[in-house]
């Protein structure tokens, strides 16, 4: 299942730029949350973190909902 988020570059010279992405959930190990003040969410997956914007409370829906559809399917 794909999820389109809006990433925040965290290295290299684009560091702090922003731009679309489109992750697959089936690759994401774990997810928390960037920090308690700051709103966002980073994904772990095999090939490195990725740093969203999106909060984890609503990445946890997005989440739920998805494994409640493909369950009725």
């Amino acid at each position: 299942m794909f999820i389109q988020f809006t990433e925040i570059i965290t290295g290299g010279l684009g560091t702090g730029s922003k731009r679309e992405i489109v992750l697959n959930l089936n690759k994401v190990i774990s997810f928390r949350e960037v920090s308690k003040s700051g709103g966002g969410t980073i994904f772990e997956t095999r090939r490195g973190d990725v740093q969203v914007t999106t909060p984890d409370r609503e990445v946890l829906s997005m989440m739920n909902i998805i494994t409640a559809i493909s369950e009725d399917e």
